[in-house]
């Protein structure tokens, strides 16, 4: 008995040969898996330095230079930028207006809303700019007839940002004229935005005014 002796004869055996050896070769070959390859992310996309901060690093301004340099800065919401200029301004230079008020912070409050894709990091470095004045001794005490624009640059915002800029005015120790501030706030649509995302607020400023009207 031969080893292909299966009940068929010669031309079933090479039929059926042919038929194998036609699907094998008509079978896909496998591919080898390719892992995916990483996303990149392009030149463009990339966080810029702001050229500025290497131009001040270079030039070393004055404090007047510094100071003029600083209001120019609300747009730019750079931490890194207003700390270098804040390095060249004196404490007892921060507050260079008439009314011993700080230009650059009475514009970094004033900052409008801009619907920008990346708001929300946007928002928190530029708070990190109002802390960083605050802490360098800016103080915040605008004409009255620039409150009612200034309310309205803040009620742009959503309530998250406008607590977290409130509450960093009125716990700066003696940084706000405490009778503007009371007038900024005095706004129900500001209000009614304050207590959606801090209600104790609330009580603080009304508690404020309390205590200015008994002095």
């Amino acid at each position: 008995m031969t080893p292909f002796h299966d009940g068929m004869n010669h031309w079933q055996r090479q039929w059926l040969s042919d038929r194998l050896h036609r699907k094998s070769h008509n079978t896909p070959q496998a591919t080898a898996f390719i892992p995916p390859s990483i996303e990149r992310v392009k030149p463009e996309q990339k966080p810029k330095k702001d050229p500025d901060i290497a131009r001040a690093l270079r030039l070393k301004p004055d404090a007047s230079k510094a100071l003029a340099w600083l209001d120019r800065t609300v747009h730019k919401s750079n931490p890194d930028l207003v700390t270098v200029l804040l390095a060249s301004i004196p404490a007892d230079q921060i507050n260079n207006t008439p009314r011993k008020s700080s230009a650059a912070l009475e514009q970094f409050v004033n900052k409008s809303y801009f619907p920008y894709g990346w708001n929300s990091t946007r928002d928190a470095e530029h708070l990190k700019c109002v802390e960083l004045l605050l802490n360098a001794g800016a103080h915040w005490n605008p004409p009255t007839e620039n409150l009612r624009y200034c309310r309205r640059a803040i009620m742009g915002h959503d309530s998250s940002y406008i607590v977290q800029l409130l509450r960093l005015l009125f716990r700066a120790p003696n940084a706000v004229n405490t009778e503007q501030f009371l007038e900024l706030c005095r706004s129900q649509a500001l209000e009614a935005k304050i207590a959606i995302s801090d209600s104790a607020l609330i009580r603080e400023l009304k508690d404020l005014r309390k205590s200015t009207k008994q002095l």
